[in-house]
């Protein structure tokens, strides 16, 4: 039953995930 919830969760988290990895990618470059 809590599955959906989880999957929310994750998506969540690779979504913050890839915003940090954009904004690295800005610094470096």
């Amino acid at each position: 039953m809590k599955d959906n919830e989880k999957k929310q969760k994750i998506e969540k988290r690779e979504k913050k995930l890839g915003t940090m990895t954009e904004e690295i990618g800005v610094n470096r470059s």
